[in-house]
């Protein structure tokens, strides 16, 4: 009887809530994850682009786009940001 009471009042509501209460944990983690490699890792403070500093696709568009030119467009980047650690 109260699982039947259950869904009757709440049925519409947890198969709409669960979708978006996941949305909103895959939302916050990937804004949680870029402000982590944004702003607050140690690495961070090294110059480049951002798009490289927040995902993998910079190096894939290089590697897989552009057939292996990564290493090219590293040393252009170091050229343009300077070596830091040499």
């Amino acid at each position: 009887m109260a699982n039947h009471l259950w869904q009757e009042n709440f049925g519409p509501l947890t198969t709409l809530a669960l979708p978006a209460i996941i949305a909103c944990i895959i939302v916050s983690w990937l804004v949680g994850l870029a402000v982590d490699r944004l702003w607050l890792n140690p690495l961070a403070r090294i110059p480049g682009p951002r798009l490289a500093a927040l995902t993998g696709l910079y190096e894939f568009h290089y590697e897989c786009l552009l057939a292996g030119k990564y290493i090219f467009e590293i040393e252009r980047m170091h050229q343009h940001y300077g070596r830091l650690f040499l």
